[in-house]
């Protein structure tokens, strides 16, 4: 099964607030155990289902996808120490706690991370 993504309604108006110089960036990432693969996350989706412990502050890049500078990524690492589990969901959101999920990826094959490894996980959004 593929992995299934949306950019959600709130994250649409941060991406028009970040275009008019405004609204916050979105370099936070969440893990989630309780999404059902195979279904489809909504626009209307505001946060994860059953989040996995806290959330990650990535590292934010422009990268070149198909044109020049045509996708903002976020990259971050989940410590199998701290994120054991079978990881079902990811979430990108614009603050560390609260805050708004601006995407959300179920995935179409469940991930599990031991506690012995890391997850290591690439968000980007493409402009082309």
């Amino acid at each position: 099964m593929a992995d299934s993504s949306v950019i959600t309604n709130l994250g649409r108006a941060q991406a028009a607030n970040r275009i008019n110089s405004a609204g916050t960036v979105f370099g936070w990432l969440g893990l989630s155990t309780g999404e059902t693969a195979g279904t489809s996350p909504a626009v209307t989706d505001t946060t994860l289902t059953t989040p996995l412990g806290a959330r990650v502050v990535g590292t934010n890049s422009i990268v070149t996808t198909t044109v020049a500078n045509d996708t903002f990524q976020t990259v971050g690492t989940f410590p199998g120490a701290t994120y054991a589990g079978t990881i079902t969901a990811i979430g990108v959101f614009d603050a560390l706690t609260a805050g708004n999920m601006v995407a959300k990826t179920i995935l179409g094959a469940n991930q599990v991370i031991l506690a012995a490894d890391s997850y290591q996980v690439t968000y980007g959004f493409k402009f082309a």
